[in-house]
């Protein structure tokens, strides 16, 4: 079982960031929460880009819920989900993701938002 992670941003920044690999077939829910504030609020995974505007793909399969409060922005590496994974917006929360690309494969489902939350945007590509 995987404890939460609250509070927290995972950044990948530099002139050659790093990338994000994350698999888990429990088929269980874990949960990460962004800080509310500071430097980082509201961002829960934060991807750079290298000098040449590239960075490398960040994938997350298995069979696992990743119920998620905060944003995914890697605007020059892939998101590839894949194997059942789900990314779901925790319960009250939206989830925004901003992505160079995103591949889903295998039933993957990326859920915005995990109930109705007044104002919340929708589902939109942005190129």
């Amino acid at each position: 079982t995987l404890l939460p992670a609250t509070g927290v941003s995972f950044v990948l920044i530099g002139s050659n960031p790093g990338a994000i690999s994350y698999t888990n077939y429990s088929n269980t829910v874990t949960q990460f929460s962004a800080p509310s504030s500071g430097p980082t609020a509201n961002i829960l995974f934060w991807q750079g880009c290298s000098a040449s505007g590239t960075a490398p793909a960040n994938t997350m399969a298995g069979g696992s819920t990743l119920a998620l409060t905060g944003g995914i922005y890697m605007p020059c590496g892939a998101l590839n989900v894949s194997n059942n994974i789900r990314l779901n917006a925790a319960t009250g929360a939206t989830m925004r993701v901003v992505a160079q690309t995103i591949y889903a494969a295998g039933s993957a489902q990326i859920n915005a938002a995990a109930q109705a939350v007044a104002g919340a945007a929708q589902v939109a590509l942005v190129q």
